[in-house]
């Protein structure tokens, strides 16, 4: 007779070691599974409603700082924390938007508000930044209709070999124009880069077309649609955790 087979239940033990191995041997050589960044999982994979000339950045920080003080948990609160984020991201716009228009304004030779040495300074920077283009693109804007006709009796562009020594001869010029001593005149033209630079991307993204009345009613009744907007979320996002709450008590219970 042959030697009885060993129960099933002492093969158990061995098939389960055997086992075990084998998933750690799988575990080993298995690819990893790709995991979503944290600003994924918050919400940053909708729509960004951020427009050309807008800092990302700037939006990214809002919305980080939302996370950190309402600490959503699930889809549907990182959902509203987003939307959120947005209301008040367009409220943020709807301020710029106005002071954008009321600094371009000031700078205009065709607005009320016009202030001619504040264009005087602008144009004299356009110049020195974009000398072959400055003065067919900007110079009616920024300089009134005489400053214009001095600039051009005075200066003819045939006169000078180069644009870059035309441009440099009107920007000494209009130094000259400005009220002052000659060395803040030439501080102020050449300080003057990055304020532009700012400047005119906030005029592209506020597209100023109507008065500096219209823009002030406008902006005045979008904020209070926004805020009416941001109070209701804030009130759902609320309700949301306390309806969460109420169920993990019972479940307790």
């Amino acid at each position: 007779m042959q030697p009885p087979s060993k129960s099933r239940s002492r093969r158990e033990p061995a098939a389960r070691v055997h086992h075990r191995h084998s998933r750690q041997i799988d575990a080993g050589t298995r690819i990893p599974k790709w995991k979503r960044s944290n600003a994924q999982k918050h919400g940053v994979f909708s729509v960004c409603p951020i427009i050309m000339g807008e800092d990302e950045q700037e939006f990214e920080e809002l919305h980080s700082a939302l996370i950190d003080e309402w600490q959503p948990s699930g889809p549907t609160e990182e959902d509203a924390v987003f939307s959120l984020a947005d209301l008040m991201w367009r409220k943020c716009r709807a301020q710029k938007f106005v002071q954008a228009k009321w600094s371009q304004a000031t700078y205009c030779s065709g607005s009320p508000t016009f202030v001619e040495n504040l264009g005087l300074i602008l144009f004299g920077d356009f110049m020195r930044l974009q000398p072959e283009t400055a003065f067919e693109r900007y110079a009616n804007t920024f300089l009134t209709a005489d400053n214009v006709s001095y600039l051009k009796q005075k200066f003819p562009r045939a006169n000078y070999e180069s644009t870059s020594e035309w441009a440099e001869a009107v920007r000494a010029e209009i130094q000259s124009l400005l009220p002052g001593p000659s060395a803040p005149r030439s501080r102020q033209l050449d300080a003057l880069a990055e304020i532009v630079s700012k400047m005119t991307t906030g005029w592209q993204v506020a597209n100023i077309q109507d008065h500096a009345k219209e823009y002030f009613e406008d902006e005045l009744n979008l904020r209070e649609r926004l805020d009416a907007m941001i109070a209701r979320q804030v009130k759902h996002l609320m309700q949301l955790k306390a309806g969460k709450q109420m169920l993990r008590q019972t479940s307790a219970l």
